[in-house]
């Protein structure tokens, strides 16, 4: 799996802080890579999958809440393959795996290390 993060100016972070949008390119053995993109959604605490090519919605990566899951924010891909997300409301880091989207655990539980506020950096 190769992945690139790409940052994009939030409107929610002062002008020093950034909120990521995660690219991902999905390899498979069977078909040639095809380009997605994750969006955190805090409307209904989920990750968006959208086709990296055309735009197009394909579904909820991360369901709405998994795990936990509240006012997702900023995203990075491990160099394990999983995703990483704030959870903004939560006060951690949410672990979900790479491939399906699927909760793992909290990487970084809550007020672990001194983190209080994870939506800006």
């Amino acid at each position: 799996m190769n992945v690139t993060s790409l940052p994009v100016r939030s409107s929610r972070c002062s002008w020093a802080q950034w909120a990521l949008v995660v690219l991902v390119l999905s390899v498979t053995s069977t078909a040639p890579a095809q380009p997605y993109l994750l969006v955190s959604n805090v409307t209904d605490s989920s990750i968006k999958k959208y086709d990296g090519v055309t735009g197009a919605f394909l579904g909820n990566f991360v369901t709405p809440g998994a795990g936990g899951l509240d006012y997702p924010g900023f995203m990075t891909t491990g160099p394990d393959g999983n995703l990483y997300v704030s959870s903004n409301h939560s006060h951690n880091i949410k672990r979900f795996n790479g491939a399906s989207g699927v909760y793992i655990d909290d990487f970084v539980p809550v007020g672990s290390g001194g983190v209080i506020d994870p939506h800006c950096a």
